[in-house]
């Protein structure tokens, strides 16, 4: 009944692209790295480490110590650095010295043509963080 017509091959049925989307892919098993945020954060949410640090500059003259309170935050790795005053020694009350930041320790080598002045650097350009072990009294 083909009239004369000669019918090709059957074909495949092409892939539905939204059906291939659906699919789901296959599991991949990673294991945690031991560093993580969260954890970090739960474990040592409001505890902070204080030093108290003294700064004596001898071209003020004798008796010119300023003294200063080192906050270290462990559950972000910030640190903030306040001045203590005292009443009526003459300076304005801005107690805040630092605010509460990550500082950087050491920086990686820029290339010749990044400027020299940065106001402020990015955790790229850093190549060691401020940590709690470099917070060591007497130093």
């Amino acid at each position: 009944l083909s009239h004369g017509l000669v019918p090709n091959c059957p074909e495949d049925i092409p892939p539905d692209p939204y059906m291939e989307n659906r699919k789901e892919p296959p599991r991949e098993h990673r294991t945690p790295s031991d560093f993580d945020k969260l954890k970090q954060f739960l474990t040592f949410d409001r505890q902070v480490l204080r030093f108290y640090a003294v700064w004596g500059e001898d071209e003020d003259g004798p008796g010119q110590c300023r003294r200063y309170i080192i906050h270290y935050f462990l559950a972000d790795g910030t640190l903030e650095i306040r001045e203590v005053y005292e009443k009526n020694d003459g300076r304005d009350p801005f107690p805040v010295l630092v605010g509460r930041q990550r500082l950087a320790k050491s920086l990686k080598q820029p290339t010749a043509s990044f400027p020299a002045i940065v106001l402020e650097v990015s955790a790229v350009e850093v190549g060691e963080w401020l940590g709690p072990r470099d917070l060591v009294v007497g130093q």
